[in-house]
C-alpha cells in the first residue's frame, strides 16, 4: 500500500498515529471488515531506527438482551502480527469468521516504532460481501420453447468469481408451484449454464427463477410466459422536421404497411394535442380511412401556436385494420422553432483592432 494512497484515504479508513522520540507509525485498515474473509491492516514505520515491534488484534462485542448488557464474547481471538525493524511498510491479513453481530470493539495492543500501542476501536462488520447475478437467454417466452439460463457469482472487493457450488435452483410458476429444480450445483467453471422446457400448456404470466447462493442468500430473476405473435402489420407517422409559428398550414402523414409491403386498409385515429394546460389546452382528433398512406392537414391557428407560445405537439396515430380490428400505432413529437434563420460561421480574422476592418464570412 503507498504511502499517499493511505494518507489520502484517512476519511475512509480508522487510523492510529503518534510521533515519538523513536519516530512515526501509521497504521491503518478499512472502517467496515467482511465476514469470511480476511481483512487488510497496514502498518507503516517511518524511522530507519526504528526497534522490532508487534501488534495484537483482538476483536469482541456485548451482546443485550432487553437494553441490558448480558456478555461479552469474542469475535476475533488474538492475532499477533510482527513488524520488522527499521523503515517499513507493510500489509497484513486477520481472517474475520462468520458472526451474527453487525459491530464489534477492536482491541490493538503492542509495539510500533518503540511507542507502546494499547487502543479499541469500533468497527462494523458487513455480512455478505457477494453478489449473485441471474440471467436469461430472454425475457418473454411461448408454450414449449425451452428457456436457458446463467448464473455467475461475484465475492469481495477484488471482484473474484465464485467456483463454490449452488446448495439449490428451482423455477417457481405464477401460483408459486415448482416446476424444476437443481440440488448441489456444480459450479466449479465459475459459470453455470441450465435450461428446462416449458410445457406445451402452461400457465400464463410471470415465472421466478431463485438461486440460494453459497452464502445462503436467495437472488431472483423474472420471465414472462405468454402467446405472442409477431405484428403484422407496422404504422409510421411522418412529420416536417420542424414548423415555423408563421406557417399556416403544416401537413402530417401517417402510412400503414403489412410486413410484407402491402398496404393496409382500415380506420386512421390521428390525435395531436399542444402540451398546454387549462385555457392554452387544445387536442384535435381526426378520423379518416386509410389505404396505405394518408395526409392531414393541420392549421397553427388551430394549435394555437402564436397566442399560447407553444414549442412542441405531440402527435398519436393509430391505425386499425379492417376486418380483425388489429392496432398499430406511432408516437411523434413536432418542434416549433422560433429561430427563422440560424447563422453558422465559416470565416473571421483572428486578430481585430478597433476602427480597422475586418473579415468574416457566414452561411444562413
Amino acid at each position: 500500500m503507498a504511502v499517499p494512497n493511505s494518507i489520502c484515504l484517512l476519511a475512509w479508513v480508522l487510523a492510529l498515529t503518534s510521533t515519538l522520540g523513536y519516530g512515526d507509525y501509521l497504521i491503518t485498515t478499512p472502517r467496515m471488515w467482511p465476514l469470511e474473509a480476511p481483512a487488510q491492516v497496514c502498518v507503516l514505520v517511518s524511522d530507519p531506527n526504528a526497534p522490532e515491534g508487534s501488534l495484537t488484534f483482538r476483536m469482541s462485542a456485548d451482546i443485550y438482551e432487553f437494553n441490558e448488557r448480558k456478555e461479552n464474547v469474542t469475535i476475533i481471538p488474538s492475532t499477533v502480527l510482527q513488524v520488522p525493524a527499521g523503515k517499513s511498510e507493510d500489509c497484513y491479513e486477520v481472517p474475520v469468521p462468520k458472526t451474527k453481530n453487525h459491530y464489534g470493539d477492536l482491541h490493538v495492543i503492542g509495539t510500533v516504532g518503540g511507542a507502546k500501542i494499547n487502543r479499541t476501536l469500533s468497527m462494523s462488520l458487513k455480512s455478505s460481501n457477494q453478489i449473485t447475478f441471474v440471467q436469461s437467454d430472454k425475457y418473454l417466452y411461448k408454450p414449449g420453447q425451452n428457456v436457458k439460463f446463467r448464473i455467475l457469482t461475484v465475492v469481495r472487493a477484488e471482484l473474484n468469481v465464485s467456483t463454490e457450488q449452488y446448495p439449490e435452483i428451482w423455477v417457481t410458476t405464477p401460483s408459486k408451484t415448482r416446476i424444476a429444480q437443481w440440488k448441489n450445483v456444480d459450479n466449479t467453471a465459475g459459470l453455470v449454464h441450465l435450461d428446462f422446457d416449458l410445457a406445451d400448456e402452461p400457465e400464463k404470466g410471470h415465472y421466478l427463477i431463485h438461486v440460494k447462493a453459497p452464502g445462503d442468500d436467495i437472488y431472483t430473476r423474472q420471465f414472462k410466459v405468454d402467446e405472442f405473435v409477431l405484428p403484422r402489420f407496422e404504422v409510421k407517422l411522418k412529420t416536417p422536421s420542424y414548423i415555423l409559428p408563421t406557417d399556416e398550414k403544416f401537413t402530417l402523414t401517417v402510412c400503414a404497411n403489412y410486413t410484407f409491403g402491402q398496404p393496409v386498409r382500415g380506420n386512421l385515429s390521428l390525435v395531436v394535442s399542444n402540451g398546454e394546460r387549462k385555457k392554452c389546452r387544445v387536442v384535435v382528433t381526426k378520423n379518416v380511412t386509410i389505404s396505405g398512406c394518408e395526409d392531414v392537414e393541420l392549421t397553427t391557428a388551430q394549435m394555437r401556436v402564436i397566442d399560447c407560445n407553444v414549442y412542441n405537439l405531440h402527435a398519436v396515430a393509430t391505425v386499425r385494420e379492417e376486418g380483425t380490428d388489429v392496432e398499430a400505432k406511432h408516437l411523434r413529437r413536432l418542434d416549433i422553432t422560433r429561430r427563422f434563420v440560424t447563422f453558422k460561421t465559416l470565416y473571421e480574422d483572428r486578430y481585430m483592432k478597433p476602427n480597422l476592418p475586418s473579415t468574416m464570412k457566414v452561411s444562413g
